[in-house]
């Protein structure tokens, strides 16, 4: 664990980069928390797009990606650093199948539509939740 945060803060510039961009994880899942009790059919809307080009596809990986190195990168200077590292190194590996096997992604949209239809307050509830608690743990 040491050994990689040190590889991606190695670069002193980096440190802050990693923290505005957890910072902008956080305010996305309060965003999209609020849009689904808000306006839950542009949620709806939102959600169903993923996976469902390579472009977009793609997309959502890479920045997938960028989130966990930041993650792991910022997590030294969070409260309880070690889980969040660790939820950064969840979503960075979990990326690379998700660039790689589109095709599989995609495969899994007729079931996951549904599900999160029927539990989307659930969803909202959990990503508020979950925003809120990285953005305490930034302060």
């Amino acid at each position: 664990m040491n050994g990689i945060v040190r590889i991606l803060t190695q670069q002193g510039a980096l440190a802050p980069v990693w923290r505005l961009v957890v910072w902008a994880c956080a305010a996305y899942l309060i965003i999209l928390g609020a849009a689904i009790f808000i306006r839950p059919a542009v949620a709806l809307r939102y959600l169903d797009g993923f996976a469902s080009s390579r472009l977009l596809n793609t997309l959502e990986a890479v920045l997938r990606f960028i989130a966990g190195l930041a993650f792991m990168g910022g997590s030294p200077e969070m409260k309880y650093a070690s889980p969040f590292f660790w939820f950064g190194a969840l979503l960075a590996v979990t990326a690379i199948p998700i660039m790689f096997f589109y095709d599989l992604h995609n495969r899994f949209r007729p079931q996951v539509g549904p599900l999160v239809r029927r539990f989307l307050a659930v969803y909202g509830i959990i990503a508020i939740a979950l925003g809120a608690a990285i953005a305490w743990a930034l302060t």
